[in-house]
């Protein structure tokens, strides 16, 4: 989910559009904000690195894919393990606006309005077209234990893998595209944190911004141009 669309929501009403004095005026939702006032985004990867806080107050370092250590000490909280990998944070992958949580191999790609968009389609074609995650039965991609022994639904099954596996290539080549034209379209310096983006992306009709990302997306994902998507989303979204 967007995890700070609320707090920015308010923080918006009361005309607080500069990043600085997020922590101080909302302190309702001040854990994201602060993480994410502390975090930048790389050029290179697009991924989101910086210095931030877990749940137990402990400061820890996120790394971006271009700097990661070689033997990287897992977070742990309470004396176990919190990430599947070390990564809290990270944008949604289809409208590059919204903040979203990730570091679990659970962890979905999409804020929630681009997941509904997403589950639409996929829901239309009757297939998981356009992969939610990085799991494979997330993605409806799955093997009974008992078919192991079985040459043929073992091919099936890596086969399908390796689909979705291309699929969520495509996914992150979007990713790559869209959050370029953020940082473009919103001004965003290469020493400014990411909550400046998310912020400035509310001072817009933030549904359109991530209708047009989400249209930019099933064109790639379809072979179409934005022009046929456009229209293809309108005849299934009636808008």
């Amino acid at each position: 989910m967007d995890i700070v669309d609320s707090a920015l929501e308010k923080l918006c009403q009361r005309a607080a559009k500069d990043y600085r004095r997020v922590d101080k005026l909302y302190h309702a939702d001040s854990y994201h904000c602060r993480n994410l006032s502390s975090l930048k985004l790389c050029r290179k990867c697009w991924q989101l690195y910086g210095p931030i806080q877990l749940d137990d107050r402990q400061t820890v370092e996120q790394t971006c894919f271009c700097n990661l250590p070689k033997n990287e000490e897992p977070w742990v909280v309470g004396g176990r393990f919190v990430k599947d990998w070390n990564q809290e944070y990270e944008m949604c992958y289809c409208c590059g606006v919204a903040a979203i949580t990730s570091g679990s191999r659970w962890s979905l790609f999409y804020c929630e309005d681009c997941k509904q968009r997403i589950r639409r389609v996929n829901e239309l074609v009757r297939r998981c077209l356009i992969p939610y995650g990085r799991h494979s039965i997330m993605n409806g991609v799955s093997m009974k234990g008992e078919s192991a022994e079985n040459p043929k639904a073992v091919a099936e099954f890596a086969a399908a893998v390796n689909e979705m596996n291309g699929r969520i290539g495509g996914i992150g080549t979007h990713k790559t595209r869209i959050a370029g034209k953020q940082v473009e379209r919103f001004q965003l310096g290469m020493e400014e944190p990411i909550i400046a983006l998310v912020l400035r992306s509310h001072g817009v009709d933030r549904n359109e911004l991530k209708r047009e990302a989400f249209i930019e997306l099933i064109a790639l994902v379809f072979g179409r141009t934005v022009d046929e998507s456009r229209r293809f989303y309108e005849e299934v979204y009636g808008q």
